[in-house]
């Protein structure tokens, strides 16, 4: 995955879910190069995007603490730059309206399944 320049994808993947995270990360590395990070709440996912800049945040939206919502704010207002997607076991968590939280979209965990979808995603959100 790369973007218009040519260069890898920068991915932050944040979940509280350890399990989640490791098989994401790989599906990602499979698909083709990219650079993953991963982080494991909201506050550690905002420190993050400070210090590594990614092009892509993949959010969970239920996580302790800050959560996904305000997350997504927080890096929003430090980086207009950084691509956000937000994600939830079920839609009907979702919040109705996304612009509060700067995520480009909302879609489910078993959407992540769906072959090409998270390649063809990524290559969209990269241009």
């Amino acid at each position: 995955m790369t973007g218009a320049n040519g260069s890898a994808a920068s991915v932050l993947i944040v979940d509280d879910s350890s399990t989640f995270r490791t098989a994401f990360r790989s599906y990602l590395l499979d698909q083709s190069a990219c650079e993953v990070a991963e982080a494991p709440s909201g506050e550690a996912a905002v420190k993050m995007c400070r210090e590594l800049s990614p092009k892509i945040v993949f959010m969970d939206l239920r996580m302790p603490g800050i959560g996904g919502l305000e997350a997504c704010r927080q890096i929003r207002a430090a980086s207009a730059d950084t691509r956000l997607v937000l994600l939830s076991a079920s839609l009907r968590d979702a919040p109705q309206d996304l612009t509060t939280s700067g995520a480009a979209r909302i879609m489910t965990k078993d959407e992540l399944l769906v072959p090409g979808r998270i390649r063809a995603l990524v290559q969209q959100l990269m241009e």
